[in-house]
């Protein structure tokens, strides 16, 4: 098997992920993701990119060039399976100090379903405050407003 393969197959399986979601998480093609694991075609310069940004290593890595995927901040069993939106978000690398937040949460005992249920909920607060406070609203009010929410 060629490390490139195994290498990918790898990083996908350990993310939890089907070849479809990743070519969703991707925006490619699911037989693309197939043909690349079965080394019937290998991906363009920017595909490999986007994998490796995707996975968190080098392309390097993924080439068999290094055996070393830096950067991965997180133990992918760690995490729920996740639905692909909620992955790319928890995957993208502004969101680092979230991951740690994650890790925190589960290093104290608390179950994937857990971990899950608190991503839902915070995706879905993050959809209703983008769509109900728009730019017109003052984000200090904003904050306040969350705050005396939560107290109830």
């Amino acid at each position: 098997m060629g490390i490139f393969r195994k290498r990918m197959k790898e990083l996908r399986e350990g993310k939890g992920l089907t070849q479809q979601a990743l070519a969703d998480a991707l925006n490619i093609g699911k037989s693309a993701i197939a043909l690349y694991e079965t080394e019937k075609r290998q991906p363009d310069p920017d595909t490999l990119k986007k994998l490796a940004q995707f996975f968190n290593c080098s392309v390097d890595y993924l080439l068999g060039l290094s055996n070393e995927c830096q950067g991965t901040i997180f133990v992918h069993s760690a995490l729920p399976a996740l639905p692909v939106d909620v992955m790319s978000f928890v995957l993208d690398k502004n969101n680092h100090k979230l991951i740690k937040v994650i890790q925190s949460i589960n290093a104290q005992g608390y179950s994937n379903k857990v971990i899950e249920e608190w991503l839902l909920s915070l995706s879905n607060t993050l959809k209703f405050i983008h769509q109900d406070y728009q730019v017109e609203r003052n984000p200090k009010l904003l904050v306040q407003e969350a705050k005396e929410n939560y107290k109830k």
